[in-house]
């Protein structure tokens, strides 16, 4: 009962600062104009607002704490060698290749990019965001939270990963897996 009752005031806080800003939004258009441009206009952090909102109030599924939901596949990045790719890197792994995210954060985009096939990017909690290239098939959608170990999708024999922030790629160098 407790939990509900905690999950319920959660909610309840969530309802009532979406409220404060769409009022906001709506009556003053100096503020809608710094909120519309903080996030249409710059890389904001979507990751970073969901990890804050789970650190103070759990979960961002609602009710997620009172179900017992517990993870299939967790796994770990494996490849057999690694070379530069273009301005990222290209990992050599088996044919048909379950691809899992490195690190947690938001599926930001998926679809074609030149060079690099299919595409997904998470946009990670420390602003990186992370290009999984040549996919096969995708198994997230777009705007799910993913955790580090979650499935992505499949590729063959090659995985194409591309890090950028702030819109500029990270020398493949610094690239940490």
């Amino acid at each position: 009962m407790r939990r509900l009752v905690n999950s319920f005031f959660k909610l309840m806080i969530t309802v009532l600062i979406t409220l404060i800003l769409m009022i906001l939004i709506k009556g003053n258009s100096n503020f809608k104009n710094i909120f519309y441009k903080k996030i249409y206009e710059t890389n904001f952090s979507f990751a970073k607002v969901n990890s804050l909102y789970q650190k103070y109030f759990g979960s961002s599924i609602p009710f997620k704490d009172t179900l017992v939901v517990r993870p299939v596949f967790r796994e770990s990045l494996v490849y057999s060698s690694k070379e530069p790719y273009l301005d990222g890197l290209k990992l050599s792994v088996d044919d048909t290749y379950l691809v899992p995210a490195i690190n947690g954060g938001i599926v930001v985009f998926i679809g074609d990019k030149d060079d690099y096939g299919k595409v997904v990017i998470v946009q990670q909690v420390d602003g990186i965001d992370r290009w999984y290239g040549n996919m096969d098939q995708v198994n997230v959608k777009l705007y799910d939270y993913v955790e580090e170990g979650t499935l992505l999708g499949n590729c063959h024999n090659n995985l194409y990963i591309l890090d950028k922030k702030e819109g500029n790629v990270i020398p493949y160098e610094e690239i940490a897996i």
